[in-house]
């Protein structure tokens, strides 16, 4: 796992940071000539996560095309999955009556069925050999790499890939979002600092 975040793979994706602060830079500049507030939580989601897919999965989604709109429909629903209180944390025997009624469990699963057809669309893609390769190796065709070699002593599962992926990309996105808008909002707050 010394292969996604070492030193040298994390300065191989400075241009698409650099491109993706770019674009970013532009739409605040373009509402800014015109005079129009700018929504610094949606700009900052989108730009985090701009990132972490060309870092993940080796391509650009179009802001607002129909497979960005899905994958940030399955970004939010894992995230919501995560923020729910669920009864059988608290006491596990209550898990088929409580969670069940309440509908916690289907959607948990709803959110990890959508979740886990996306990512086997996407290695499935990166396993496709008239695939495009990106110009710098994503961390999925890096995963896809120790999945073939297997150099560990217990076996790494394309299941492995496919939670790795979603870590880095759920880890990636909100968390970086949330501290940079928090950070803006302080800096807004107190101008002098």
């Amino acid at each position: 796992m010394n292969h996604l975040f070492s030193p040298t793979r994390v300065a191989s994706f400075k241009h698409v940071r650099e491109e993706e602060a770019r674009t970013m830079m532009a739409k605040i500049e373009k509402a800014a000539k015109k005079s129009e507030p700018v929504d610094i939580s949606e700009l900052m989601l989108t730009f985090t996560n701009s990132v972490v897919c060309r870092q993940a999965f080796g391509k650009t989604y179009n802001e607002d095309g129909e497979e960005m709109k899905r994958f940030i429909k399955i970004l939010y629903g894992t995230q919501s999955v995560f923020g729910k209180v669920f009864f059988s944390d608290f006491f596990p025997i209550t898990r088929y009556v409580f969670d069940d009624l309440t509908g916690l469990t289907a959607y948990m699963k709803e959110c990890f069925e959508r979740q886990d057809t996306y990512l086997q669309e996407v290695v499935d893609e990166t396993l496709d050999p008239k695939r495009v390769k990106p110009e710098t190796e994503s961390m999925i065709d890096l995963l896809m790499e120790i999945y073939r070699e297997q150099p560990f002593a217990s076996e790494f599962t394309l299941e492995n890939v496919k939670a790795v992926v979603m870590n880095i990309v759920v880890a990636g996105t909100d968390t970086a979002a949330a501290a940079v808008v928090w950070g803006m909002t302080y800096l807004m707050k107190y101008p002098k600092v």
